[in-house]
């Protein structure tokens, strides 16, 4: 059970820590929101949002959980 708390702590640390690289990296990119031009004005402002964020997630919880299990 303490192996599972570990994890859990490392994968949130590394989340919260890559992630804001990971948003400059991936704005660096272009990889971003695209928005319709039929859509509402209001929307056109999240043009460009990086939209990779489960990225990080996975990454975090794979570092998380890969060194525990070997």
């Amino acid at each position: 059970m303490r192996g599972v708390f570990i994890a859990a702590g490392v994968a949130l640390a590394v989340s919260i820590l890559l992630t804001p690289y990971l948003i400059r990296f991936f704005s660096r990119q272009g990889f971003g929101q695209e928005i319709r031009a039929e859509g509402p004005q209001s929307h056109q402002a999240k043009r460009g949002t990086p939209t990779m964020g489960g990225v990080a997630i996975l990454l975090a919880i794979w570092l998380g959980y890969v060194p525990r299990t070997c």
